[in-house]
């Protein structure tokens, strides 16, 4: 379960990083929502990649849908309270 909450908590603030990013460059923040959580749910779905090839670890789509969820997440929080 802890592992699982950090993924949701790391993804969801890379997101916010993203949308903040995409924000000051202008771009319009339903455009940067999308494209932040569309990124972080590559990023993710790379990592799970990547974990294939690692000794020791094997990929998980789970991984990827808790990514998805705490991208997600941190778009929906930074847009309804900040």
């Amino acid at each position: 379960m802890v592992k699982k909450t950090a993924h949701v908590i790391e993804y969801g603030i890379f997101a916010v990083l993203l949308y903040r990013a995409l924000r000051s460059e202008g771009v319009e923040k339903i455009n940067a929502g999308l494209a932040a959580i569309l990124v972080s749910v590559i990023y993710g779905a790379s990592d799970e990649f990547h974990q294939g090839f690692t000794p020791g670890r094997e990929p998980r789509v789970r991984d990827v849908v808790f990514d998805t969820i705490g991208a997600i997440a941190g778009i929906y929080i930074c847009k309804k309270y900040l």
